[in-house]
């Protein structure tokens, strides 16, 4: 009983529907000055004249102390919204009583904002006992004839029944309809007001996929970037589930006509209209085929992304409100990614040696401390070179300083050539240059410095003239953290000295703590 209580008296929020009975009260007090107007007309008998007048001002009356009523929150209080309950269907039996005196079509007008009145502040079903306990107290006065036409009928219970239900089933569904369009907005602006915190694409994603999940009624749903000229799901649900490492084809596919035509698209029965988009059904995620689909592009003025598509497995799942939806997240998603870019790339190019694209001193640094890190809580070595182009000096006075620049940019891509995608190199200041080799032990770094020594002898290099220029030859020097030094400037100290006695050795050497029996079977390895 408790439950069933506190259902019923479980009252829509009206702060959210203020707005919608702003016309109700401006209808009311149309009418009621109307009906007191009415009523000052001398053609009237006084009877009729004071029907008029205080039907006019109870009305006015009624609508305004509900609006301070509401002010108040009093629909917070279940025995006020019974009281209201009750007024209202006094006030509808007394406008409908009051035909006779008064204009004839004021108490319909009266019964319909009574009807959206109460729809709006009690609800649905409190609307229809309005209704019932009208039609039950005027029924007595007013007996049902059957042969009575509708259009002359409006103070006869089936009239009022007839209304009743239409007003209420038109408003009720408008409200939802609305209601729904707001919850979508809100979502909108929900996942905008995040997504202005979002530097990461993969924060961008998971944003969405939450946006989605609320909006809209999808059985499966992806998010892929172009790469390539192939899409790469980076997200990809379906049925409850997330798959990894799916490939989304784009050659006679929806998610290929998106990407291609650059646009929209809504495919209410796959079945049906894949035939003629030119379409070839695959399946990712289940092997189950989806009876409806849409896809959006993630598309910004200056590029395309990549795409977002919904399906469902059911036929006319979505409609143009839902695709229209989806665009308006794949838009402030693109937005996003572009802003998650360019961030990117400037934090890129703020790391990076603006002449060979290293990495910068600064950054060198940071990323040898974060890998040393790494390095001590996985218990593996991290291996350092220095190295240094030898005589560089002579290129800028022979060839001049731009055929110096040339030797500098040339040498970062022969060493980044024999690096792995985990390692590092730097630019440390003029000349010099430094590698992280992340999990590689001395010999490892060894056989590295020595491929990036030979590589050199490969290298072509000509001044402004067109005439070659000798290759430069380097010196570098290998140390091992933690083996050899535990701390990240004890390892460059150790690193540089070797380098500078490979100098001292004749330069183009490799100076390292290893035998030459050991060197010689790495290198043979």
């Amino acid at each position: 009983m408790k439950y069933f209580l506190n259902r019923l008296l479980r009252f829509p929020d009206i702060e959210k529907n203020q707005q919608l009975l702003l016309p109700i009260l401006l209808s009311s007090t149309g009418i009621g000055v109307l009906l007191c107007i009415y009523g000052l007309t001398e053609a009237l008998s006084d009877t009729q004249r004071r029907m008029n007048v205080v039907s006019g001002l109870v009305l006015f009356g009624y609508f305004l102390v509900q609006n301070f009523l509401l002010k108040a929150e009093w629909h917070h209080n279940p025995v006020t919204s019974v009281v209201v309950f009750l007024l209202s269907i006094t006030f509808v039996v007394w406008f409908n009583l009051i035909e006779p005196y008064t204009i004839r079509w004021i108490h319909l007008a009266v019964t319909t904002l009574f009807f959206i009145n109460i729809t709006i502040i009690m609800g649905r079903w409190w609307a229809y006992g309005v209704l019932a306990m009208v039609v039950f107290l005027l029924s007595p006065l007013f007996p049902f004839q059957i042969w009575t036409p509708v259009y002359v009928a409006w103070d006869r219970p089936l009239s009022l029944i007839l209304s009743g239900i239409i007003i209420n089933e038109t408003f009720h569904w408008m409200r939802k309809r609305i209601e729904k369009q707001v919850e979508r907005l809100e979502i909108i602006n929900q996942m905008t007001r995040s997504l202005a915190f979002s530097i990461e694409p993969s924060q961008v994603t998971s944003l969405m996929s939450s946006a989605i999940q609320s909006a809209l009624n999808a059985d499966t749903y992806y998010i892929g970037f172009l790469e390539n000229h192939a899409l790469r799901p980076v997200l990809l649900y379906d049925d409850g589930e997330f798959f990894e490492d799916q490939h989304v084809e784009l050659e006679n596919t929806f998610s290929g006509w998106v990407v291609v035509n650059q646009r929209s698209l809504l495919v209410r029965d796959i079945d049906r209209e894949a035939k003629g988009l030119g379409i070839t059904l695959r399946s990712i995620g289940r092997p189950e085929h989806s009876r409806s689909w849409m896809g959006a592009p993630l598309q910004t003025h200056e590029k395309l992304y990549g795409m977002v598509a919904v399906a469902s497995y059911k036929v006319n799942a979505f409609n143009e409100s839902d695709l229209e939806l989806l665009e308006s997240l794949a838009q402030q998603a693109a937005i996003s990614l572009e802003n998650a870019y360019h961030h990117q790339e400037v934090e890129t190019r703020s790391m990076q040696d603006s002449l060979t694209t290293a990495l910068n001193h600064g950054a060198f640094l940071q990323k040898l401390s974060e890998e040393a890190q790494k390095a001590l809580r996985g218990a593996y070595p991290l291996s350092l070179i220095m190295l240094d182009i030898d005589h560089f000096k002579e290129y800028n006075d022979r060839y001049g300083h731009l055929a110096g620049d040339q030797v500098l940019i040339e040498l970062t891509r022969h060493i980044q050539r024999y690096l792995k995608s985990t390692d590092w190199v730097g630019r440390w200041g003029g000349e010099e240059f430094a590698v992280i080799l992340p999990n590689a032990t001395i010999p490892q770094a060894w056989g590295v410095a020595r491929r990036i020594q030979k590589s050199l002898t490969r290298m072509t290099l000509k001044d402004r003239e067109g005439n070659p220029i000798p290759a430069p030859t380097v010196s570098q020097g290998i140390a091992c953290f933690p083996q050899e030094a535990d701390e990240i400037y004890a390892l460059i100290d150790l690193a540089d000295q070797r380098l500078y006695h490979a100098k001292s050795r004749g330069r183009d050497q490799i100076e390292a703590p290893l035998a030459t029996s050991e060197i010689i079977e790495d290198e043979l390895a």
